[in-house]
């Protein structure tokens, strides 16, 4: 993870502490698979998690919330699960251990332990929307490692109420560059945190189009392109006089 400073100016820890007290764990309930060890530093150093028994589990420096304070962020964790986990601050080749107790929170409604995977072997992770049908329920958003084991779960908060079928499930997942998640359902477009927090939750009718579908990019200037439905009533071929009511796709910036 590299050096982690204190905030302040690098000083000789002369056979001190690295840091001011020993790390706590934070936990969200409303995503069981993060966790944030925080802690303050009392002085530069390197600093590492160790995490025993499952080395899926990945961890990345988050902002701290207070002067001084530092989180790393483990990701891929597993609901309801016990870890026990070393914070190590090293310094002059000399290494400081701090123990720590992770007790997960359970797993939200509709998570999926595993999946099958096949494939090249890819070590990178999996991406993507899954439902259950017919009635299209538990909907939600999965990423999975090479072995089909997921390591990221949030079930979509849009209401599963439309009669469209096509709508009711998350659709183009994607991963932004932010770290947020981007989706088309129930007819809106949303983008969410790795927390499930909403970010965005644009409403189709806000700029002049019934539903967006299926599909969404953002674009490098930040800008949106979805795919809409439009409306329009034609001549009917094999009705002379009458009109057929005609629903087509558009593309929305």
């Amino acid at each position: 993870l590299g050096t982690v400073a204190s905030g302040e100016e690098p000083t000789d820890p002369g056979g001190g502490p690295l840091l001011s007290a020993e790390p706590s764990v934070e936990l969200y309930a409303e995503q069981p698979m993060v966790a944030d060890v925080v802690f303050t530093l009392a002085s530069a150093a390197d600093v590492r998690v160790e995490l025993a028994g499952d080395p899926g589990v990945v961890s990345e420096q988050a902002v701290g919330r207070a002067a001084g304070e530092v989180r790393l962020r483990l990701r891929g964790l597993g609901p309801e699960k016990s870890y026990a986990g070393e914070l190590v601050a090293s310094h002059a080749g000399a290494e400081e251990p701090h123990p720590f107790e992770i007790q997960t929170h359970p797993p939200l409604p509709g998570f999926l332990q595993s999946f099958e995977v096949t494939g090249s072997g890819s070590t990178e992770y999996r991406l993507f929307d899954h439902s259950t049908t017919p009635a299209i329920t538990d909907s939600g958003m999965f990423a999975v490692d090479a072995s089909g084991t997921t390591r990221f779960y949030l079930p979509s908060p849009g209401e599963q109420t439309l009669t469209a079928a096509h709508l009711k499930p998350p659709a183009a997942v994607r991963l932004l560059d932010d770290g947020t998640l981007m989706y088309v359902q129930n007819t809106r477009l949303l983008v969410v945190d790795e927390l499930g927090k909403t970010v965005l939750d644009l409403d189709p009718t806000s700029v002049g189009v019934a539903a967006f579908h299926h599909d969404a990019l953002r674009l490098p200037n930040q800008n949106y392109l979805i795919l809409g439905h439009e409306f329009g009533d034609f001549p009917d071929p094999q009705n002379p006089g009458q009109t057929l009511h005609i629903v087509g796709d558009n593309i929305v910036e």
